[in-house]
């Protein structure tokens, strides 16, 4: 046996030590990629050819849910099982659709670029109980740009903040303060 046999013969053995995968479609079960078959429309997805069949389960054994139908929308993990349309009841969260009722949120202008939330807190607390206040500062700065949002629980109490501190002199400027628009 020559020196070159002997290494054709361990290429051999080695190849037949590596075990090769072979592609399957999954749709008519041939020697080429599901995308690329040529049956594709003829016999239909492979899901339609699992009806019937056992339910699956995961690689634990558990069954797994069964889909129900898509209808081409996200639906949040703990939203999945309600009916459409369930809004979130926890008072700190948003509704699915991203937005706040702000129809009790002020826009307070005008501010001193020395002055903190708390200040403005206190402020604004005197007329009922604040919901949120938020101060807008400056990204790269971190300074104060000069307005904020404060939110009340209900609308009465925000008229009646804004029809008293409107034009109010705080830390020498005069505040202009307005119902946010969205």
């Amino acid at each position: 046996m020559s020196k070159a046999d002997a290494e054709e013969e361990a290429e051999r053995a080695a190849k037949e030590a590596v075990p090769t995968k072979k592609v399957v479609c999954r749709t008519c079960g041939g020697e080429h990629f599901t995308a690329k078959c040529p049956y594709k429309d003829a016999l239909g997805s492979a899901d339609s050819a699992n009806e019937g069949s056992e339910p699956a389960t995961s690689r634990y054994g558990t069954p797994q849910p069964e889909a129900g139908p898509t209808t081409g929308v996200y639906v949040a993990p703990h939203q999945r099982g309600k009916p459409p349309g369930t809004v979130l009841t926890d008072p700190g969260r948003t509704p699915l659709n991203g937005e706040r009722d702000d129809s009790a949120t002020l826009r307070v202008t005008n501010l001193s670029e020395d002055i903190v939330e708390d200040e403005l807190r206190h402020l604004f607390g005197r007329m009922g109980r604040i919901v949120r206040c938020h101060l807008v500062r400056d990204r790269e700065t971190g300074r104060n740009r000069g307005f904020a949002f404060v939110s009340y629980e209900t609308r009465d109490v925000a008229e009646r903040a804004c029809e008293k501190l409107n034009g109010y002199a705080f830390d020498n400027l005069i505040m202009h303060v307005e119902f946010s628009k969205k």
